[in-house]
């Protein structure tokens, strides 16, 4: 339910945020709706990555959540520094986006376990469907797996 209604605000975002920016701020702002329709789809990976960073807290993991954390920052940095020039705001918006899509999947594959009881939390909480869980078994580990 959470993804779902996060995909919907996406999507309406994405295709609204032209008039949006112009009529909360006016013409000025006028370019930065391109970021944010960008940006916005970051929103759906965040969810994840904050539960998932939650849950590596409780399981006594900060040591090495403060590692992805700190050579994440140390990529966006870089990938500014490449896309910005090229692209403007749209090239941090990019290297932000491109930063936590891939920071979510590559730290969640050591601790495929863990990973697995923040999405059957979730699913107990009715914040996503099982359905979700099976459609993304390729990238998190259903319980087949964990054994």
């Amino acid at each position: 339910m959470l993804v779902t209604l996060g995909i919907v605000v996406a999507l309406a975002m994405t295709f609204l945020s032209g008039p949006i920016v112009h009529l909360m701020y006016g013409p000025a702002y006028a370019t930065s709706a391109g970021a944010l329709r960008i940006l916005i789809w970051s929103g759906i990976p965040v969810c994840f990555g904050v539960a998932w960073a939650n849950w590596m807290i409780l399981e006594g993991r900060a040591k090495m959540l403060f590692y992805f954390q700190l050579s994440g920052a140390i990529v966006n940095i870089i990938l500014n520094l490449i896309l910005i020039p090229r692209l403007g705001i749209a090239g941090s918006a990019l290297a932000t986006l491109a930063l936590i899509l891939v920071r979510n999947y590559t730290s969640r594959r050591p601790h495929k376990a863990a990973t697995q009881r923040v999405i059957n939390a979730w699913q107990s909480n009715g914040l996503i469907s099982g359905s979700l869980s099976r459609d993304c078994d390729d990238q998190v580990v259903g319980p087949a797996r964990l054994k």
